[in-house]
């Protein structure tokens, strides 16, 4: 069974996610930034998809690069 992660987050994050949830793709896109710098890749990678659904050229980017068949890795 997985262990739930217990911290609290940080008001930076708990910004983003509300403005996420309010379908913002740039705050998808810097909620997954921040993710990816706290080692959390699989939250990371929900909002990048996201806000690359949304158009978002920095998130295509970012997930263009990280594709394994790119060579991106994190």
């Amino acid at each position: 069974m997985a262990k739930a992660d217990l911290r609290k987050p940080s008001l930076q994050e708990q910004k983003l996610t509300m403005k996420y949830a309010e379908g913002d793709a740039n705050a998808a896109f810097d909620l997954a930034q921040l993710l990816f710098s706290q080692g959390r890749s699989e939250p990371a990678y929900v909002a990048l998809e996201y806000a690359v659904r949304q158009k978002n050229p920095k998130a295509i980017a970012l997930f263009s690069s990280l594709r394994p068949e790119a060579g991106g890795q994190l």
